[in-house]
């Protein structure tokens, strides 16, 4: 129970404590790419209303901006002392979803936290049944509303390059260390 409280309280505090400053234009993970410093700032001058197909026009073609929707079930764990998070705690989520314009998907979020709050950015990766990927962090939410804003910033296949903005609304069972989200946003690709 104590753990579970730990998590929530990470959570929280992680909300109230994201600041424009908190999120660094340098991402260095080994499951992702560097973000394009352009992209995070153009989210924090613009909002998330910011036209992403004109911004993205000229790396390619005919980039599309399309709704985006989203659902995700999965399950969750907290591992004291991980390896990978330098002797800290490694949150993980995992599971499967389903989205416009990606179909079913698999899910992948991991970041390290010290109990109280993340120690660096929370990316999560989404893969779709034939490989392509769409890569996302998180760049703000509400507490209130337990919902997270993620800012897409590229992928693989169909969705190399892509942009976009989803927020998504979260039911969390500490319990059982499940959840359940839901939301929308824009991709363009």
């Amino acid at each position: 129970m104590k753990l579970k409280f730990l998590l929530l309280f990470g959570i929280v505090a992680f909300f109230l404590a994201c600041e424009k400053e908190a999120i660094p234009m340098e991402l260095n993970n080994q499951q992702n790419t560097l973000v394009d410093e352009g992209l995070v700032e153009i989210l924090f001058t613009k909002g998330k209303q910011w036209d992403a197909l004109t911004e993205q026009s000229a790396q390619k073609d005919n980039p599309v901006t399309k709704k985006l929707k989203i659902r995700t079930s999965g399950t969750m764990s907290m591992t004291p002392g991980a390896d990978a998070c330098e002797g800290f705690i490694q949150f993980s989520a995992s599971g499967e979803g389903n989205a416009t314009h990606l179909g079913l998907f698999t899910l992948e979020l991991d970041y390290c936290t010290d109990g109280t709050a993340p120690l660096g950015p929370i990316f999560a990766k989404q893969t779709a049944a034939n490989g392509d990927q769409v890569l996302s962090v998180v760049v703000g939410g509400d507490p209130t509303e337990n919902s997270l804003d993620f800012l897409i910033y590229g992928g693989t296949g169909r969705f190399e390059n892509a942009t976009g903005f989803v927020t998504l609304f979260f039911v969390f069972d500490y319990l059982n260390q499940t959840f359940d989200n839901f939301g929308e946003g824009t991709i363009t690709y």
